[in-house]
């Protein structure tokens, strides 16, 4: 019978030799990881006081270059340590891709649902430049309508950067360019067509004159919004809508 030592004996005893290179790799990553955020740190540095100094435009593409090379360098700089620590000990490289990649999924959320949000409102059509809106506290209106990111004029004259996916998840109300309010209001196109619907929103008493009509159509809904005399005529749209429509 073979002589079994008490490695052989133990499935739990420790490979030392394998554990004090896994120990190294680890190391190793986090020198890497170390030299790749000081780098990003003196880029980002440096990139800045070129930008207070106005030798480059804020909006120009040499910025926009260097603004990405701040980025790309020290990740360059991470994976290539990566891929040299790879080379001797496959689970810590594993490992640490793992983490990269969770730590990169949760960091884009916020980013995926914005786009979502935008994609969103674009097809409405609910929100428009030069809408006065009142989401939350943050009352203004609108100059620009971003993929990520709505910008508000407030009333201080300040501006306001409002992710786009909070449009989607709180209630807002949307004004006319004048500061007045304003409703939308969805309607089958069973009984009415676009046409139709559109002389209705031309001819509506509630509707405040010489304001303009926004009008879409999709999967069957005409959506139509009107600016309004008052805050208490949504329901009398309804209603007004609502009975000429079984005329019809």
């Amino acid at each position: 019978m073979p002589n079994q030592t008490s490695q052989d004996i133990n499935p739990f005893a420790l490979n030392l030799p394998e554990l004090s290179l896994k120990v190294a790799s680890f190391l190793e990553i986090g020198t890497f990881i170390l030299i790749a955020s000081l780098v990003y740190f003196l880029l980002r540095k440096a990139l800045k006081m070129v930008k207070n100094a106005g030798l480059i435009q804020v909006r120009g593409p040499i910025f926009k270059t260097l603004n990405i090379a701040t980025i790309a360098i020290p990740s360059f700089i991470f994976f290539y340590g990566l891929t040299l620590v790879s080379r001797e000990s496959l689970f810590v490289s594993l490992l640490f891709f793992v983490i990269f990649s969770i730590v990169i999924g949760f960091s884009l959320v916020d980013p995926i649902r914005a786009l979502f949000a935008a994609s969103i409102i674009s097809l409405r059509g609910d929100l428009q430049v030069g809408d006065y809106v009142h989401l939350g506290i943050i009352e203004g209106r609108i100059l620009k309508i971003g993929a990520f990111n709505i910008v508000v004029q407030t009333k201080s004259g300040s501006k306001t950067f409002i992710p786009t996916h909070q449009f989607m998840q709180q209630s807002y109300e949307i004004h006319s360019s004048k500061g007045g309010p304003s409703v939308t209001i969805n309607i089958s196109d069973d009984h009415l067509s676009k046409s139709e619907v559109e002389l209705l929103g031309q001819l509506c008493p509630y509707r405040r004159q010489g304001s303009d009509i926004r009008l879409t159509t999709q999967d069957g809904i005409h959506k139509i919004h009107l600016e309004v005399i008052n805050r208490d005529a949504r329901s009398h749209i309804i209603k007004y809508f609502e009975v000429h429509g079984q005329k019809s």
